[in-house]
């Protein structure tokens, strides 16, 4: 499939999809980009997941990006048998409690990613059966280090 028959087929599916274009697109012909709302984030990728014209058995990552006025998630899904890829981007408003459903009952390799992204950010993964600290310290008292309004707080490795 082409990138625009991807999307024309995800669009029937889901209409409330949108598809993001770059300039550099002709750079990555090969790749789609959809915006969707938190609420379908699941739907679309057990869809993906399990639609034969799609296949996407493998979640490559998923992360996240402070722009100081909300916080976007990044999928990035492959087919492995058919080579498509598609990048999905979840936006969430609500710096004070940012939550998004966790995936790890479609991709299983979501969920240290996930905790990756909960313990850099502070981005809770509703339904994750284990959302706690990965990488820092569980009496981390530091706040996020990801984020764009983190303050460093001088420790002793300073």
């Amino acid at each position: 499939m082409t990138p625009a028959e991807i999307l024309e087929k995800l669009k029937v599916r889901f209409p409330q999809i949108e598809e993001q274009r770059f300039p550099e697109a002709a750079a990555r012909p090969a790749e789609v980009v959809i915006v969707l709302p938190a609420s379908e984030l699941r739907g679309v990728l057990r869809f993906l997941k399990d639609d034969p014209d799609f296949r996407m058995d493998y979640l490559s990552m998923l992360t996240a990006t402070d722009w100081k006025d909300r916080f976007e998630m990044l999928y990035h899904v492959i087919s492995t048998a058919q080579g498509h890829q598609i990048m999905l981007k979840v936006s969430i408003s609500d710096r004070a409690h940012p939550v998004v459903p966790s995936v790890i009952e479609i991709y299983s390799a979501a969920d240290w990613q996930e905790r990756e992204v909960f313990d850099l950010f502070g981005i809770v993964f509703e339904g994750h059966p284990n959302m706690r600290r990965l990488l820092l310290a569980e009496d981390w008292a530091g706040g996020y280090p990801m984020r764009k309004d983190y303050v460093h707080q001088v420790d002793r490795y300073d």
